[in-house]
């Protein structure tokens, strides 16, 4: 838990010269190539039972962090009105809680699976659950996102 708190600290400065060259879009961009990579490295120190590797994981997501927190916490400025940004940060919060309150939830179900569940309209067959391979499935995500912001970084002028 504190190797990434700790490198967020560390690598801000040079996340933040980055995003003083280039729009929020490029920024994501990168910043979700390293969330990607971060996901691959938790995982394969998983498969491998490796706390080693998983260290390695948290380091590089640590990285990605002070990324996103720049991103999340300027990068509306890039997007927004002056006289929206206050109602596009809003929007950006709800959606951000809706999937914080959902998503670990999902996350915990692939990953231990469930029991014949008969109370719902019919039945719902019981599942094993995917394990740490649940990781992939957060990769598949991060990987859409990254093609998202690889377009949309495109179309945005650089500010270089």
């Amino acid at each position: 838990t504190g190797i990434p708190l700790l490198l967020i600290t560390c690598t801000m400065p040079y996340w933040a010269r980055y995003m003083d060259r280039v729009h929020v879009a490029r920024l994501r961009r990168t910043h979700s190539i390293f969330v990607a990579v971060a996901h691959v490295v938790t995982w394969t120190g998983a498969a491998l039972n490796s706390l080693v590797i998983i260290g390695a994981g948290r380091v590089v997501i640590g990285i990605s962090r002070s990324g996103g927190s720049l991103a999340w916490t300027l990068g509306h400025h890039d997007f927004a009105d002056r006289r929206l940004a206050a109602l596009y940060m809003g929007v950006n919060v709800t959606l951000t809680g809706v999937r914080g309150a959902l998503l670990p939830f999902v996350a915990i179900l692939l990953y231990e699976g469930w029991g014949p569940l008969d109370r719902l309209q019919g039945s719902l067959p019981a599942f094993a659950g995917i394990g740490h391979h649940v990781l992939l499935v957060c990769l598949a995500l991060t990987c859409a996102a990254a093609i998202g912001f690889h377009w949309l970084a495109g179309t945005m002028p650089n500010r270089a």
